[in-house]
């Protein structure tokens, strides 16, 4: 528990130095974000976030199990089928359980899909708030170095 513990926090260190440089070097660029909030009577709300290049859904940032809080198109990462790389844990000390979890997109066409980090609070009524989805915090299959992937 402790060595999971300090992974998801080295992983959260990681993460807020890459959003601290990338919030400097977004201040020069004037890409417009323009975020949307649905919900349809048979459907979970979303929240359709929208940047210069891509346009992506991501489940509302309440749910009432981890599981709806992944976006579309992804799932959580298994390095050995059956096992979901996920941690939980009280991060933020307020007696509930918070999971770390890393997610994998699903690209048949590629051969090292992307990863993301996905952490979540947990609430007291036994649903979750998305934290953070931290898109450049783990590294694919494809950039381990010599050494292989990050798993």
């Amino acid at each position: 528990m402790k060595k999971a513990l300090i992974i998801i926090t080295i992983a959260l260190l990681s993460f807020s130095q890459i959003a601290c440089s990338n919030n400097e070097s977004n201040t020069t660029d004037e890409s417009p974000t323009t975020i949307k909030e649905s919900q349809e009577a048979t459907e979970a709300a979303t929240v359709e976030v929208t940047t210069e290049k891509e346009t992506t859904t991501v489940p509302s940032p309440i749910g009432s199990d981890f599981g709806s809080l992944i976006p579309e198109g992804w799932k959580i990462f298994e390095k050995v089928e059956g096992e979901p790389v996920q941690v939980e844990g009280d991060l933020n000390k307020d007696g509930n359980t918070d999971i770390a979890a890393v997610i994998v997109k699903l690209d048949e066409n590629s051969q090292a899909p992307q990863r993301s980090l996905l952490i979540a609070m947990g609430n007291s009524d036994n649903t979750y708030t998305l934290s953070v989805i931290g898109e450049n915090a783990i590294l694919g299959a494809d950039e381990g170095g010599g050494m292989g992937g990050s798993f």
